[in-house]
């Protein structure tokens, strides 16, 4: 993730945190090393106390804001089988386009660990401004990872980020 991800994810934590009985904890580590520099940001929300921040090792879902990503570092480790990858790929044109972009390692670690890949590629929405991109991949992580929470959840993300007229359009 780069910087402008940790905010979205703070926003996630706080849709999270809305829920009286659920813990949420928010931790971000910056690895210099990777690309020149990336942020990871972890959400973990249980239902108990969670007393220390710790890499979550088995999300449900993960999201890469940067598709040379998949080069540089092992995302997919961090996911549980079954789980869900959202990656944002601009401009991507069809399937086969999409296949040159996505690793072939990382393909096969997707495809045997029955991981759901989604795409997200704001050049494809209609009316999205570069400064409400940040909007668009709320909502998609709110759509993959918490689709029981529906049109709650939206309401919960417009009112955070008071701005009910973006979450109409898109």
């Amino acid at each position: 993730l780069d910087e402008s991800n940790t905010n979205i994810s703070g926003v996630i934590g706080k849709v999270l945190a809305t829920e009286s009985s659920h813990n949420v904890t928010l931790s971000t580590r910056y690895d210099n090393l990777t690309q020149g520099g990336i942020h990871r940001t972890d959400i973990r929300n249980a239902k108990y106390p969670l007393d220390a921040p710790y890499s979550v090792e088995s999300a449900d879902t993960a999201y890469v804001g940067d598709e040379s990503l998949l080069r540089a570092a092992d995302v997919c480790q961090s996911i549980k089988a079954g789980g869900n990858l959202i990656v944002r790929v601009p401009g991507v044109k069809d399937d086969a386009d999409l296949e040159k972009r996505i690793p072939p390692s990382i393909a096969k670690v997707i495809k045997d660990r029955h991981i759901r890949l989604f795409i997200l590629d704001p050049q494809k929405i209609e009316g999205l401004a570069e400064d409400t991109e940040a909007f668009a991949i709320q909502l998609a992580f709110m759509h993959v990872a918490l689709p029981k929470l529906g049109n709650v959840g939206i309401q919960r993300l417009a009112s955070i980020n008071g701005n009910d007229d973006v979450f109409q359009v898109l």
